[in-house]
């Protein structure tokens, strides 16, 4: 039995070096492709940075 469908990574980008394409290429990954494999397709994505639990 399986917790996740897919592991999504993508680069982060230095916020010094932030730019429009860099932007756009974060909310591809934390908003548009979340949106479309999970809600429309029923796929559960694994995200670090929302699904990963710190600990200490």
């Amino acid at each position: 039995n399986k917790d996740y469908d897919a592991y999504l990574s993508y680069t982060k980008v230095d916020p010094d070096q932030w730019n429009q394409e860099t932007g756009e290429e974060e909310r591809f990954a934390l908003e548009i492709l979340p949106d479309m494999l999970e809600k429309h397709y029923g796929y559960k994505l694994f995200i670090p940075d929302r699904d990963l639990i710190p600990t200490g």
